[in-house]
């Protein structure tokens, strides 16, 4: 198909200009784009129509153009109506009450700009201080890519918020008052939370409706949970310490706790008899700590000289906070000696020591 291109033309007294703007491939069949231009409007008592077949709804300032056998109305750059105003650099909507969308056809709600990037990135955004910066008129704002932070957020009750979904009920706070996180879940049966680097010098502190808070080595099966029901702790594993080596460069010396089916307390000491006998005094709160019962006391001779006399000892009942030791026999009435009591807390129940394995975690049970 050939077209001729007429650079000016009259209709009617009217110049019009014919412009090849492109041509659209259909059917096989290749169909150029005209744009033609009224240099001035017609004149009164005569209409777009009475051009050729014209639309008749072109407004001021656009141009008629040809797509096949079809002449359509067009805006050229840089003139005629737009939504949108250029001041500088600056280009704007016209009104205030308009919505930006990219890559799609209607806004997210309440969103003045919304942009789909479909299955790659909505929005890239790069600057030599910040990627982003994200801001409300109350003062709170967030700096995304800014520094040498992933994100820097302020804000008057936290630093950060984070959900997920409407129908879950944990959250969490970051930067929250003069607590570096806050964590809480809600549920039927009650509330949990956790503080981390709280003020009150706590690095974490955690509350529970079961426990307070539980560890898992998933490699080895040691479970530990903390502040669960009465216990303070429970584990399947040992109660152990590590600290450096006290006289060997290089090593650690691993101690761990003595285990017993009780809730025990002890305490010992060093003294010496005087005249064969010696009262002994405990703690002013001991009868207040411990069980009136189950309390035994250890006595051993001590000598400091393999030819010294040596006097076996005995010990009463402790009653009111003290108990007397005393010579066996007269061998020795000033024999020095060790002691030790061990009594059970009054202020637990009595630990039940065997219990079957529902009473516990399924963690525990491993």
């Amino acid at each position: 198909m050939k077209i001729k291109i007429l650079d000016k033309m009259v209709i009617k007294n009217k110049k019009v200009f014919l412009t090849i703007l492109g041509a659209i491939l259909i059917g096989g069949i290749a169909f150029s784009v005209i744009q033609i231009v009224i240099a001035a409007p017609p004149s009164p008592g005569h209409s777009w129509n009475q051009i050729g077949d014209f639309p008749s709804n072109c407004g001021t300032g656009q141009y008629v153009y040809g797509l096949g056998s079809t002449l359509l109305c067009g805006t050229p750059a840089g003139g005629g109506t737009s939504a949108w105003t250029l001041s500088g650099s600056n280009l704007y909507p016209n009104s205030t009450g308009y919505y930006v969308i990219i890559g799609q056809t209607s806004p997210y709600t309440g969103s003045k700009l919304s942009v789909n990037g479909g299955t790659g990135i909505a929005v890239d955004g790069r600057g030599s201080n910040s990627g982003g910066y994200f801001a409300n008129t109350n003062g709170n704002a967030a700096h995304l890519g800014t520094g040498s932070y992933g994100v820097d957020a302020f804000g008057s009750t936290a630093g950060g918020y984070f959900k997920t979904g409407t129908g879950n009920s944990g959250y969490a706070l970051l930067g929250y008052g003069n607590v570096g996180g806050y964590f809480r879940n809600y549920s039927s049966s009650g509330s949990s939370y956790c503080y981390v680097a709280n003020s009150d010098n706590y690095g974490i502190y955690c509350v529970g409706t079961t426990g307070g808070a539980g560890f898992s080595d998933s490699d080895n099966g040691i479970n530990t949970l903390l502040a669960q029901g009465t216990y303070g702790l429970w584990t399947n594993g040992t109660k152990s310490f590590v600290i450096d080596h006290p006289t060997k460069l290089g090593m650690k010396l691993v101690h761990s706790a003595i285990e017993g089916p009780e809730n025990a307390v002890f305490y010992r000491g060093e003294d010496q008899l005087n005249n064969g006998k010696l009262e002994i005094y405990l703690p002013e709160y001991f009868e207040a700590l411990v069980q009136k019962g189950n309390r035994t006391v250890l006595l051993t001779p001590k000598f400091e000289d393999e030819n010294e006399a040596i006097s076996q000892l005995a010990a009463s009942s402790i009653e009111n906070g003290k108990f007397i030791v005393r010579a066996i026999e007269n061998n020795n009435p000033s024999q020095k000696f060790y002691w030790e009591v061990k009594a059970v807390r009054g202020d637990l129940p009595s630990l039940e020591v065997e219990q079957p394995a529902t009473n516990f975690p399924a963690e525990i049970e491993k």
